[in-house]
């Protein structure tokens, strides 16, 4: 089924969203309210998160590896678009989203995205939110085998493929709730750090990464403070042990830009905020190219189903 939407522009137009889709691969209040588990291994837990730009409930299992398959699926997308629902859909080459993930299993893969659709939120910053208590039903709505299929042997560039030998697209579907914070928020541009952060094996210090490239410009944090901002589980048994941990990633830090020691982390480099650093393109501008990593955004048509 395909969905119209109307009156595009004028709707985005009213939208304060700097998010565009095919720059950004996050918003900045998924970090900075720690919606995720700062960890590789998410148990299911019921929190709540308070940190200076607001509070955050969350009922689910969520870690750092769903907020890497979210970051991927945008980095890799061929497509982005939003429905009359208000819904974003985004068509991924499942291969590509693997290989993305450092060859993670697709039943892992189809595991997170469950985790990412049972889980709830109750979202309440004021500068996101208002006066206003958001709840997020399930981030992903569907994530689903598309019927469109890609040429293999195009793709590849392999000799003596069969014709007949197509691989079928990804269709992930993202909620109406999580695509209201998405329309609503600031996008933040790592993508050219993304690689870095994927590479990470301390889900602490991807968490830091995440958060200090959404600042604007230069930042400074007290080690302590910042892994509390991120929700890190840390009393004085294993405060080292996290810290420790997070300076193990101190070279891939590094080339991102961003200094780390036992007691501070900085940052002091141009700003991945749009509207900070000059750059406020609207939300899904209406684009002309497509491929791996450089979506097409089609405003009126939706990837099949």
């Amino acid at each position: 089924m395909l969905y119209r939407i109307r009156n595009l522009g004028t709707w985005l137009s009213m939208k304060k969203s700097t998010f565009d889709a095919n720059r950004d691969v996050s918003t900045v209040h998924q970090s900075r309210l720690s919606i995720f588990q700062a960890t590789r291994r998410p148990r299911h837990l019921k929190r709540e998160i308070t940190t200076p730009w607001g509070t955050v409930k969350v009922d689910g299992k969520l870690g750092q590896n769903h907020q890497d398959l979210l970051d991927s699926c945008f980095a890799v997308a061929e497509r982005v678009v939003v429905g009359e629902d208000r819904r974003i859909f985004i068509q991924v080459d499942p291969y590509l989203l693997r290989k993305k993930l450092h060859g993670v299993p697709y039943q892992r893969i189809k595991e997170w995205f469950v985790n990412l659709r049972a889980a709830t939120l109750l979202i309440n910053a004021k500068n996101l939110t208002g006066d206003n208590e958001w709840k997020v039903t399930g981030i992903v709505d569907e994530a689903t085998k598309s019927h469109k299929t890609i040429n293999v042997a195009r793709r590849n560039g392999l000799i003596g493929v069969a014709e007949n030998s197509p691989r079928h697209y990804l269709r992930v579907v993202i909620s109406p709730t999580w695509s209201k914070l998405i329309f609503e928020d600031i996008g933040t541009n790592y993508r050219g750090q993304l690689d870095l952060i994927l590479a990470m094996k301390c889900g602490a210090a991807q968490s830091i990464a995440r958060q200090m490239l959404g600042h604007a410009g230069a930042a400074h944090f007290s080690m302590e403070k910042l892994l509390a901002s991120i929700g890190a589980e840390i009393g004085n048994r294993n405060k080292f042990r996290v810290i420790h941990s997070v300076l193990k990633e101190a070279e891939r830090f590094k080339i991102a830009g961003i200094h780390v020691s036992e007691s501070l982390a900085s940052i002091g480099r141009a700003s991945s905020v749009p509207g900070k650093s000059g750059s406020n393109r609207r939300a899904f501008p209406e684009l002309t190219s497509s491929g791996p990593g450089n979506a097409s955004h089609i405003p009126g048509k939706m990837p099949p189903s």
